[in-house]
Parts: C-alpha cells; sequence; structure tokens
C-alpha cells in the first residue's frame, strides 16, 4: 500500500532530489566524459546505452529513444512504481 504524500511534501522531495543519485540507485553507472556517465538501459536492457549528462540533468538510451530530465517519472517507467511510490523512494534517500 502507497504512502500518501501532500503536494508541499512532494515538491520538497522533487527540489532535494537528485537524477544522477536516483538513477544511480538503480543502475551501475560508468564514467564516460566530465558530465557523462553510462549504463545498460532499464527499459531495453541495453549495455551502455542510457546516457546520464550531469550538467543538463538529463537522461537518454540511444537504442529504444527512452529518457528525460526527472527523476519520478524515471522511477515510475524504470521501475514501474506509481507516483506516490517513486516519491516515497525518493524521500527515504534524501
Amino acid at each position: 500500500m502507497s504512502k500518501y504524500i501532500d503536494k508541499e511534501l512532494a515538491e520538497q522531495i522533487k527540489q532535494e532530489a537528485k537524477l544522477f543519485d536516483v538513477i544511480e540507485e538503480f543502475v551501475t553507472l560508468k564514467k564516460k566524459s566530465a558530465n557523462t556517465f553510462t549504463g545498460e538501459c532499464p527499459m531495453c536492457h541495453k549495455k551502455d546505452a542510457l546516457n546520464v549528462n550531469t550538467k543538463k540533468n538529463i537522461y537518454k538510451c540511444f537504442k529504444c529513444d527512452w529518457g528525460g530530465n526527472n527523476p519520478v517519472k524515471f522511477l515510475e517507467e524504470s521501475q514501474n512504481k506509481t507516483y506516490n511510490e517513486a516519491l516515497t523512494i525518493m524521500a527515504d534517500k534524501t
């Protein structure tokens, strides 16, 4: 059962969560360049297809074209979680 998280707390969690840190919890990332890391895409499972750019704060798979810049959406889609479940995971880590 999902915990209910009010809007104010949800916004605080989203502001404190770092996209790279959230992704790194679920994907083993290797440094590719100064601001870019690569790892296996959790959607298509292609090795080194997922790129995470810490400067631009985005993730993108160059095999299946999946990507974005929202850590909540990353958890919802890659881990098959609801919005509240994703926020709870992020809250536990921040």
